[in-house]
């Protein structure tokens, strides 16, 4: 299967960033695991469609457009990872509410 690069870093950065994710909360999934199999569920439904997407802006000859899109997702990711990592809070979803630890 010929994947363009973008595609594949896209691919690659989405597994380390929701590996990230689960390590950072590991407390909330262990008390909620019908809220993990969901979060897997989607997750898995976001790395294949970005990546056949950036995929299939690449095969129809929008590469510039696709590189747009993985560069501001891994932006965005970054950044919101380091505010996380900064302020220690996570969002609970049983009580609606976000708890800084």
């Amino acid at each position: 299967m010929n994947i363009c690069l973008p595609a594949k870093l896209f691919f690659i950065a989405t597994i380390i960033i929701y590996t990230w994710f689960y390590i950072y909360f590991k407390n909330v999934f262990e008390d909620y695991k019908k809220l993990f199999f969901i979060e897997v569920s989607i997750d898995v439904l976001v790395i294949v469609f970005g990546t056949w997407l950036l995929n299939h802006l690449c095969k129809t000859n929008n590469k510039n457009v696709s590189w747009i899109i993985f560069i501001t997702y891994l932006i965005g990711s970054i950044i919101i990872m380091y505010i996380m990592k900064q302020n220690k809070f996570y969002f609970d979803v049983t009580r609606n509410t976000i708890i800084i630890v």
